[in-house]
Order: structure tokens, then C-alpha cells, then sequence
């Protein structure tokens, strides 16, 4: 049955509330994040909407953050915050919609099924990672960009339009492309359609771009964590363990606890059985299965490699758990292709009672994220209106500690 525009709208509001339901402060008093201020809207001002759009951040290029930065000199200085909350709700819900319409029907018959899976992505257990913030839209972008790779070609003009135009601010906007790149290729040699080769050849075309910029920037951005470091392998499995496996089943704290409790033995335990899901997965899953949990592994690999500095942080410290985004999406994935399609006894069960206590009790231990504190943007905003040429007026942001300043014009 082919979904119609009703179906997805519904499905979007419905996202879109249980978005909002997560962090209400978010729609109260909206705030800058981080880069937000800082780097994005503070270039933007201070050197018009366009120059920054080439300029790297963090050693690749972001592209859709700049423009929505500059799109928001349009406005007034004081509605800045809500703009930026407003796109980045929209960017997140773009997978539901995606999902709730029917390009992956031919992958995934059920609606239902494809609707589960939209909410996986909108629950995705032990990750504090705010839906408000437009810092954190590469990651949404680059969800969006996997599902487009994946689903069959659409014949319809406005179909490649927002597949083209989506692909590209993603690819353009963080290094997943990079990532997404040999899936594109793999699918276009199994597929052979003019319509999956022009589409491998643009994610192949932007992650070529992003990696000639990672490989020229990253060194001169972050030359002190890509110094030599001495990490322990047993805290990378520790980490993978609780925080890709455990945490996101068992929810916060009690996911912890049981890492904590359990020790080494079990730990060792939960690896075995994460790498025997994945082995089942990878066996019983689709082509475009295996290739989504394969972009999702080589994620992981270069998270831990390029973040080695932090793993003890990402281990003992809530504000790093962005990073486990797409380890845990993967994780998920993993589990529901088990409980759906292998055919090994053991796996199917457990499968289907790990993927349970993910959406009953993983998901809801970390529902709704801390409220927004008010940094009284407003006020600040206000006062850079009144100022004269040459004033500067400072902008606290989240998390305490983040600021900026602009200097009227």
C-alpha cells in the first residue's frame, strides 16, 4: 500500500511532538548550543553569509550549519534561537517522513515495520543528544542521506530534487560521506541503474571533497590528538561494551551498574554476544541491511580512532554521548534483523527481548533530556540592537562555559 501525504504529515507531528516532549525547554526559551553562536552565526555576521561556507571547522567542511546561519541575518537578532531550534526540528523529523512515505517499500513491504524502525531512530536509547541545537544536524542529515542511498530511485523529478539536494548540504556538512561513499559504489555495481550511479557518484564526488580537506586541515586543527597516546584496549572494550551494547538495552544508570558489578567477565560476555548478533545479522540480513550496519561499524572504528583522547570521557561523562549516535542506531539495527530474520534459535529470542527492553526500558531511562537553562539570550540580543557601531555585546550559550561576542557593525 503506498503511503499518502496524509500518512507522512501524521507521521512528522507525531515525531515532532515526541521530540518536543523530550526537552519542552527547547520550545520555551530556545538557546544557542556550543557552535551555534561561537562559530556559525558569529562568522556569519562578522564576515557576511557566504566566505565562511569554505571554511573547515574541526578539519572538514559544515556547511548547512553556515547557511542556515546566514540565512538568519534575515531576521531579528532575537529570533535567531527559535530559527535555529525550528531547523533543527525539521531536519531530525526528515527521517520519520522519509520512512512513513513509500521509498523503502520495495526494501520494507510493512509500513508498520518501517515505522518501528522510525522509532528506534526517534527514541535511540542513552543518548543525550539534543533535537534543538543545529550543531547536532549533520548527524540527522547524514541518517537521512543513508536512507536515500539505500532506498530504490524514485522516476519522480521532485523525488531526485530533494535527493540531490539532500546528499549534498550532508555530504558538504561533516565526513560522513566519506563513510557513505562505498556503500553508494557497492549498491550502484549490484544494482546498475543509471539512477544509483549518478547518486554513487555524487556521494563519491563530496567524499572525495571532505577528505581532501580532512587530510589538509585536521592535522594543523587537532595536531594534540592526533599526537601518539597510549590508550587501553580493555577500556575500548569497556566502552564498546557498555556504551554501544549494555546502556543502551539496560538504560541509565542501571546499564552502568550492571558494567560495574559484573566486571571483566561480563563485559567479555556482552562483546561475545554483540559480535554473535552481528555475525547472525550480517549472514540473514539484506544487501542494503549489511551495508547500513557496515557504514555504521566503520563509524564507530573512526570515532574511537580520531577521539582516542576521550575515551575515558565518552566512558564516565554524559556530555560525550553524541559520539554513540550511530553505534547505537547500528546496535539497534543489529538486534532487529535478528529478531526478524535469522533463522538460529537462541539469537531470534534473545534478539527479540534485547530489542523489548530497548524500547521499555533503555528508551524511556533517558526520555527526556535536562531542561535548557536560560542564558538569557534575549536580553543580550536586545542590548546588541540598541548598541552603536563599535559595540561589543557578549552571548552566554549551552554548556556554561560557551560564549561569544559580536561587535555591532
Amino acid at each position: 500500500m503506498r503511503s499518502s501525504p496524509t500518512t507522512i504529515v501524521a507521521a512528522s507531528l507525531v515525531a515532532l511532538a515526541l521530540l518536543i516532549s523530550r526537552q519542552p525547554s527547547a520550545i520555551v526559551h530556545p538557546q544557542l548550543f556550543a557552535e551555534d553562536g561561537k562559530v556559525w552565526f558569529h562568522a556569519a555576521y562578522q564576515f557576511g553569509p557566504f566566505r565562511p561556507l569554505l571554511w573547515p571547522y574541526l578539519g572538514y567542511l559544515e556547511t548547512f550549519q553556515r547557511l542556515v546561519a546566514g540565512a538568519a541575518l534575515l531576521l531579528p537578532l532575537t529570533l535567531m534561537p527559535a530559527f535555529f531550534t525550528g531547523v533543527s526540528l525539521v531536519v531530525e523529523v526528515l527521517p520519520v517522513a522519509f520512512l512513513a512515505s513509500d521509498r523503502l517499500a520495495p526494501l520494507l513491504p510493512r509500513r508498520r515495520v518501517r515505522l518501528l524502525i522510525a522509532l528506534g531512530y526517534l527514541v535511540v536509547p542513552a543518548v543525550q543528544m539534543s533535537s534543538a541545537y543545529l550543531t547536532q544536524t549533520q548527524w540527522y542529515l547524514a541518517v537521512l542521506t543513508l536512507l536515500i542511498i539505500v532506498a530504490p530511485r524514485s522516476n519522480q523529478p521532485w523525488w531526485r530534487a530533494f535527493d540531490f539536494v539532500v546528499v549534498t548540504l550532508s555530504g558538504l556538512s561533516g565526513p560522513y560521506a566519506v563513510f557513505l561513499a562505498p556503500a553508494a559504489l557497492a549498491l550502484a555495481w549490484i544494482r546498475r541503474t543509471w539512477g544509483q550511479i549518478a547518486l554513487a557518484g555524487l556521494v563519491l564526488a563530496l567524499g572525495l571533497i571532505q577528505l581532501g580537506v580532512l587530510i589538509y586541515n585536521l592535522p594543523l586543527q587537532r595536531a594534540a590528538e592526533l599526537a601518539p597516546v597510549h590508550v587501553s584496549l580493555m577500556v575500548g572494550a569497556e566502552l564498546v561494551a557498555t556504551r554501544m551494547i549494555l546502556v543502551p538495552v539496560l538504560g541509565t544508570p542501571l546499564g552502568f551498574y550492571a558494567a560495574q558489578l559484573g566486571g571483566p567477565i561480563l563485559l567479555l560476555g556482552v562483546l561475545a554476544i554483540g559480535l554473535a548478533m552481528l555475525a547472525i545479522a550480517l549472514a540473514h540480513g539484506s544487501v542494503e541491511e549489511r551495508l547500513a550496519i557496515t557504514v555504521g561499524l566503520v563509524t564507530l572504528g573512526a570515532t574511537l580512532l580520531l577521539e582516542r583522547h576521550f575515551w575515558l570521557a565518552m566512558l564516565h561523562s554524559s556530555g560525550l554521548m553524541r559520539y554513540w549516535f550511530f553505534p547505537t542506531m547500528t546496535w539497534l539495527a543489529i538486534l532487529a534483523i535478528v529478531a526478524f530474520r535469522a533463522r538460529t534459535h537462541w539469537a531470534r529470542p534473545l534478539a527479540v527481548i534485547l530489542l523489548g527492553l530497548a524500547f521499555l526500558v533503555g528508551g524511556p531511562s533517558t526520555w527526556e533530556f535536562p531542561a535548557i537553562p536560560n542564558r538569557h539570550f534575549q536580553a543580550a540580543a536586545v542590548e546588541f540592537q540598541r548598541a552603536r557601531p563599535g559595540q561589543s555585546v557578549s552571548f552566554e550559550e549551552d554548556p556554561p562555559g560557551w560564549s561569544f561576542v559580536l561587535t555591532k557593525r
